[in-house]
């Protein structure tokens, strides 16, 4: 079945948009209750089914659920959606390109390396604007449940003032899309001259950040500038998701009981 390539008459959309909309019922339906519903008859019904690769009512009853649910597709072109479905059709493949894409760029003793650094500070910094704070709220709870203190530093006064003071047993991290940031460049050159180790997550395209810090991550950007910034974040969560990963399996024991006391204080004082 490949709704995008089935071509439907008005009557036929309203009644695969009805479906849609109804996912969770449409199985208990009978023909004459669903063409009741949709404004149709039973012999319409019949034949939209067949005409949606179904050989019969019962057999798209039974299937038609988990098919949808299971389909790709191979595009990923933002085009207008006459079906209403093709944006729920295309998400997951939009994922699996973007995470196929950053895991070809990964390299490994890179990976390898930065896991170890990780692994074996306490203190992380993040630097970074915009989009990227939500992300970064949400590494920083990540990374806060493994053992690491973690803070955002997301106005420029801040990152300054941060970047004067910094404490040599802390990790920076850097995170912008297109790495063009002349005021990092100030930032990065602060940090350098104190020996502190930072890593730099960007985007594949020519930038002046690059290789200034002591690890530089260069993500894939999508084509689309309508999903820039979700694809970017897209490629970050799977990065660092393989990291927290990496920290969760080192210390699994220590963590559960963390988690047992973090309930049970959260718990206490609701």
């Amino acid at each position: 079945m490949n709704l995008e390539q089935v071509k439907l008459n008005e009557n036929e959309q309203y009644i695969l948009s009805y479906i849609l909309e109804h996912l969770d019922t449409i199985s208990m339906l009978s023909t004459h209750q669903l063409a009741k519903l949709t404004y149709t008859s039973p012999t319409a019904i019949s034949r939209f089914v067949k005409k949606i690769g179904y050989s019969s009512y019962n057999d798209f009853r039974v299937h038609f659920v988990s098919d949808i649910k299971n389909q790709t597709t191979k595009h990923t072109e933002l085009e207008p959606d006459s079906l209403g479905i093709s944006s729920f059709l295309k998400m997951e493949q939009i994922q699996k390109n973007i995470m196929s894409q950053t895991k070809e760029l990964m390299k490994v003793e890179q990976f390898s390396s930065i896991a170890n650094l990780l692994l074996e500070t306490t203190y992380i910094d993040i630097i970074t604007e915009d989009f990227n704070i939500v992300f970064a709220q949400y590494l920083s709870q990540q990374w806060m449940s493994v053992g690491k203190i973690c803070q955002i530093y997301s106005t420029k006064s801040q990152q300054l003032l941060f970047s004067m003071n910094v404490p040599s047993n802390h990790v920076v991290v850097f995170i912008t899309k297109y790495g063009n940031n002349t005021f990092y460049q100030t930032l990065i050159r602060q940090i350098q001259e104190k020996d502190i180790r930072s890593i730099l997550f960007t985007s594949t395209q020519e930038h002046v950040l690059k290789d200034k810090c002591t690890f530089t991550i260069e993500l894939p950007l999508f084509n689309h500038m309508e999903l820039t910034d979700l694809c970017f974040f897209i490629s970050l969560k799977y990065y660092f998701d393989s990291l927290y990963i990496f920290l969760l399996s080192q210390a699994i024991e220590k963590n559960e009981a963390k988690k047992i006391e973090y309930a049970s204080l959260f718990e206490r004082n609701k």
